[in-house]
C-alpha cells in the first residue's frame, strides 16, 4: 500500500473515531449504532461454509433502507479479536462502500452487496486492516503508551485488541522492527 493511501486511511479513521469517542477501548457497539447500523455477535455455523471459506465477520446492507447496515461477528472468537473484526468491517464500509463519503458509490455498492466478508489478503483487506488498526489504536495514543513504558500486553488490553494486533500496529508505526 502506498504511503499516501496509508496516511489517508489513518486520517479518516482518526476523524471518524474522534467524532464519536476518544475513550479507549473504543465502544464499537455504540459507534455502529450511531452510524445507523446494528451489530450481531452470534454463531456463524448456520452459514454452512467450508473451512477454507471461513470468515469471522461480515457486513451486509439492505437495499431498501438508505443508510442501514449490519455487521455480524462470530461469537467463538475472543472479544479483542471481535473488536478488530468490527473495526475492519467499518473500514470496508467507509473505504470501499462509500458510506457517508460518496452517496453514489454507497447506492451502487448496496445493489451488489449481499455480504462483504473479512477474509483474504487482497488490497481491500489490507486497507480495512489498516483502518481498523488506526481506528482502535491511533498513532499518537499508541506512541504515548509506548513512551509510558507499557508492555505490549498492557497496550493490547488498553486498546481492547489482541497482542498480535498491537504488535502489528507497532511494526507499521516503526516502533518495532519488522521481521
Amino acid at each position: 500500500m502506498r504511503q499516501a493511501r496509508r496516511e489517508y486511511i489513518n486520517s479518516l479513521a482518526d476523524k471518524i473515531r474522534s467524532y464519536f469517542s476518544n475513550n479507549f477501548p473504543v465502544d464499537l457497539k455504540e459507534i455502529v449504532r450511531k452510524l445507523g447500523g446494528n451489530l450481531a455477535i452470534t454463531s456463524l455455523n448456520y452459514l454452512n461454509i467450508e473451512d477454507d471459506e471461513y470468515s469471522e465477520a461480515f457486513i451486509t446492507a439492505d437495499v431498501e433502507k438508505p443508510f442501514e447496515f449490519r455487521i455480524v461477528v462470530d461469537e467463538s472468537v475472543h472479544r479483542n479479536r471481535q473488536n478488530f473484526s468490527i473495526a475492519h468491517e467499518l473500514g470496508h464500509l467507509f473505504l470501499h462502500l462509500g458510506y457517508f463519503l460518496d452517496d453514489d458509490k454507497w447506492r451502487e455498492s448496496k445493489l451488489k452487496l449481499a455480504s462483504h466478508y473479512r477474509k483474504g489478503y487482497g488490497p481491500d483487506e489490507l486497507e480495512a486492516n489498516e483502518f481498523a488498526a488506526a481506528f482502535l489504536m491511533p498513532k499518537d495514543e499508541y506512541l504515548s503508551k509506548i513512551y509510558d513504558g507499557l508492555e505490549i500486553e498492557q497496550i493490547a488490553e488498553y486498546f481492547g485488541v489482541s497482542v498480535e494486533a498491537a504488535i502489528n500496529r507497532g511494526r507499521f508505526l516503526n516502533v518495532f522492527a519488522r521481521v
